[in-house]
This record gives structure tokens, sequence and C-alpha cells, in this order.
């Protein structure tokens, strides 16, 4: 991952000062996850496990505030930031049913904020209608049709439909790839964080799935090592963005 900043660092000519709160918020990041990793927790501790999850979210949208500038690209990554600090405040620190509800509502503001970042990369008017028109489509199919064929409650209604714009958005991303490959990353891997945490949270049972995979998504906490790496290339991102032309 540091290569991928080495890189990126070399063809912006970053400043020294950018280049040294990368890898210091790296290093704070990083050494948060490995604690929340491999850290020893227990109900008594007054150090919680959740404090520091949370606290590596908090990081990464500090570490894009900290260069916001009135860049339209810096401005919309770090708002979305902002909504996923807030979406798990809900979900990380208060996870009862309906704060989850709520978690998630905030998320699926957060891809609105995608929507409109993608929106911007592109300049056809043509695409950009065919962009909305695919996410609202997705969206109907989803109300109308899923609870037709499974049992499924609100909040599971509104994930679907929340990770059905996601994958709308890593779409548009990969048109994109070249002038925006460390922000496809991130929204990969939080792609795929979402889509463990939907199977590990009822999509397992919804599924009727068994074998391998499901020992193999129960065998550890793999969601936060997705979480994490993925939200620091979103920040680091933002950080680096460069004004479009």
């Amino acid at each position: 991952m540091f290569l991928c900043y080495y890189i990126l660092m070399g063809k912006s000519k970053a400043s020294v000062f950018k280049v040294i709160m990368t890898v210091i918020f790296a290093l704070l990041v990083f050494a948060s996850s490995f604690y929340v990793i491999f850290g020893n927790f227990d109900e008594n501790s007054n150090l919680k496990l959740q404090y520091f999850a949370y606290a590596c979210v908090g990081l990464c949208f500090l570490f894009s505030l900290c260069f916001i500038k009135i860049n339209l690209k810096k401005i919309l990554l770090t708002l979305g930031l902002a909504f996923v600090v807030i979406a798990d405040y809900f979900l990380i620190l208060m996870p009862s049913e309906q704060n989850k509800l709520v978690g998630v509502c905030v998320f699926c503001v957060f891809q609105f904020v995608l929507l409109l970042y993608t929106l911007f990369l592109n300049q056809s008017i043509g695409i950009r209608i065919v962009n909305i028109a695919i996410r609202l489509t997705l969206c109907l199919l989803a109300y109308f049709l899923i609870p037709n064929y499974f049992e499924v409650g609100t909040l599971e209604l509104v994930s679907i439909m929340y990770i059905l714009n996601f994958l709308v958005s890593l779409i548009f991303l990969l048109i994109h790839v070249k002038s925006e490959w460390l922000l496809f990353l991130g929204c990969l891997l939080f792609f795929l964080c979402d889509i463990v945490v939907g199977l590990k949270n009822g999509g397992i049972a919804l599924l009727n799935l068994s074998g391998p995979f499901v020992d193999f998504l129960n065998s550890g906490d793999i969601s936060f090592y997705l979480y994490i790496p993925g939200l620091f290339l979103i920040a680091t991102s933002s950080v680096y963005a460069k004004k479009k032309n």
C-alpha cells in the first residue's frame, strides 16, 4: 500500500509536508487497526474495542479534512467521509436495531455523495442521465420485486438498495480508473466489506449458504480488514485529488 502512495506522490509532485502527514496518518490508522485486531479487550476494560475501531474511521476523515480546499472533488470526498463517521457512530458505538437502520440510511447519503462525484466526472449529459436512471431503476426493482421472493424487513431492503447503488458507483469509477484508481480501490474494499457485513448479518440465512465459504466468513473480522484500508485509500484520494480541467 505504501508503494501506491509513493507512486502517487511522485506523479503529483506532492509537497514534503503532505507526504509526511500521509505517513503519520497511515501509521496512526493502521496502528489503531492492529490494536483492534490483536489487542486484548474484555468487558471490564476501560478501553473498548469499539472506540479504537471508531477512531480509525475518524482518523481517515480527519486526514481528508486537513487538506480540504476549494476543490469540488476534495469537498465531495471529505463530505462523504463525514457521513461515514456519522453512520458508524450509530453502527459501531450505538448498535441497536433502530440505530442500525439509521446508520444504513446515513450510508445511503454517502452513496448520494458518490453519485454526485460520478456525475461530476462525466461531462456527457447522456451518461449522467444513464447513471441516474440505472440507480432509480435498480431501487424500484428492489423495492417491488425482492419482497415477493424473500422475507425482508425495512433494514434489509434499504441495505440492498444501498449496495446496488454502491455497485453502480464502482462501475462508473472503473470507467475513469486511470485518473481515479486510488478512489476505485478504496471503494472496492469498502464494497467488499459491505458484502461481508451483509452476509454475516442475515444474508447467509436468507440465501441459505453453507460450506467452506461460510466458514471463511465466520473465521474472523474480515470486514474490518477490508474497511479501514478502504477508507484510508478514499481519504488519500481526496488529499491528492486534482482539479478537473
